[in-house]
């Protein structure tokens, strides 16, 4: 997979493998390659694009014997380079997770010395080291998750023996720093009645902030029910925020008109910050709002034209933060598939683009999972360019979108 970059009087549109520009005028779809970062015909498999103010970090292979390492790009070839090595040739260190943490990244790797550990950047080579081996040796403490709030990334780790107690995956906290990384609390403590030397785990994922409050899901019982927690970096302040049962915030929450907004499962929650004031606004499973086909809505959220917008599979809906002001925006155009994956949409001058499929439509005739863009109206939804045409194994052929991100005023993606 190579780089590639197209600049238009009219717009610019960066994307990685192709590049397009468009008005009002006819899609001219054009490329030229930004840096063919896996020579040949080879693929570089890019993953993890984080954007960092006006850079972007991602993972890429650079040959059989260099893959998987951790590379930076100002957007010019110059500025696209390699800045990791922490596994040796023909070993594959596994970088996941890849999360800003300040004007640095944190992201968690792999090595036959230290197992799954958690490890810093700050974009250059010697700027790139292992925060802590939190379960020593060649143990998998399993970092990972990571989720910013305040300047401090929390994730579930488990610590092996370390410093002397054996914990199960429990809520750890890191500042980027080694005497900064510590666990904060062990939420579900003890053993299984008939493994005891198997520790349990609260296993927390699904960060967030609402106002400057830290909230994660956790299981903290032996019936595997999960609730949403909060903390403050302390032990004592780690506590459950809601009784209601499995309510995750998988995106982070977006501030609207003094509240915070999220999705879980098939309900939009607004909150202050406060478990009194975190409410459910609406069950699009209920009433006049049922789902297509009884699926979940995605998580992402979008505040744009003075509403919040949010996709089910076939529907764009808007909402003004109430249950009376929640309808349908956009409908009977497209179809998502992997509405799940947050990555498949983006705000970018104006509208929002996403990747999604129009079969059993045909408004644009593109079958195959392309890149799409709305203005929010049913008019004003149409599909970019379909970037990979023809039929494979008797299907339409896609290119099939993902990892949308804005960087220096363009917009990236991977197909």
């Amino acid at each position: 997979m190579s780089l590639l970059i197209k600049e238009s009087k009219f717009l610019q549109v960066t994307i990685l493998t192709i590049s397009l520009a468009f008005s009002t005028t006819p899609l001219i779809a054009q490329t030229t390659v930004l840096k063919d970062i896996y020579p040949g015909n080879y693929d570089s498999d890019i993953e993890y694009m984080t954007v960092i103010d006006s850079v972007m970090y991602f993972v890429a292979d650079v040959s059989d014997e260099d893959e998987g390492e951790l590379f930076i790009t100002d957007g010019t070839p110059e500025g696209t380079q390699k800045i990791s090595d922490i596994a040796p040739p023909h070993d594959f260190p596994d970088i996941e997770d890849v999360t800003p943490l300040g004007n640095k990244i944190i992201f968690t790797a792999v090595t036959d010395e230290m197992g799954r550990e958690p490890y810093i950047s700050d974009g250059t080579f010697s700027g790139t080291q292992l925060i802590e081996d939190i379960n020593p040796d060649d143990g998998y403490s399993e970092a990972e998750h990571f989720g910013v709030m305040n300047g401090k990334a929390y994730f579930p780790a488990e610590d092996g023996s370390y410093p002397d107690a054996n914990n199960g995956e429990e809520l750890w906290v890191s500042d980027g720093t080694s005497g900064g990384t510590y666990m904060i609390k062990d939420i579900f403590p003890g053993t299984y009645e008939d493994h005891p030397d198997i520790e349990y785990d609260s296993s927390p994922t699904n960060f967030a902030s609402i106002n400057r409050t830290v909230l994660f899901k956790a299981e903290s019982d032996s019936v595997s029910k999960h609730y949403l927690y909060t903390t403050d970096g302390t032990e004592e302040g780690t506590v459950k925020f809601l009784e209601e049962e499995d309510v995750f915030i998988h995106q982070e929450p977006i501030e609207y008109n003094g509240n915070w907004y999220f999705i879980s499962g098939t309900k939009l929650w607004k909150s202050d910050g406060t478990p009194t004031g975190t409410t459910v606004v609406i069950d699009m499973a209920e009433g006049n709002y049922v789902i297509e086909d009884g699926s979940d809505l995605s998580n992402k959220l979008f505040r744009y034209n003075g509403h919040i917008y949010f996709f089910s599979t076939y529907t764009l809906w808007k909402t003004d933060g109430t249950h009376a002001g929640t309808e349908v925006a956009v409908e009977g155009l497209f179809s998502l598939f992997d509405y799940h994956h947050t990555d498949f949409a983006a705000l970018f001058n104006d509208h929002i683009y996403f990747a999604a499929t129009d079969e059993d439509y045909g408004q644009a005739n593109v079958s195959g999972r392309e890149l799409w863009m709305t203005d929010g109206t049913q008019e004003g939804t149409m599909y970019v360019a379909n970037l990979r045409t023809g039929i494979d194994r008797g299907e339409p052929d896609d290119s099939d979108p993902e990892d949308l991100r804005v960087l220096n005023g363009k917009l990236y993606f991977t197909t």
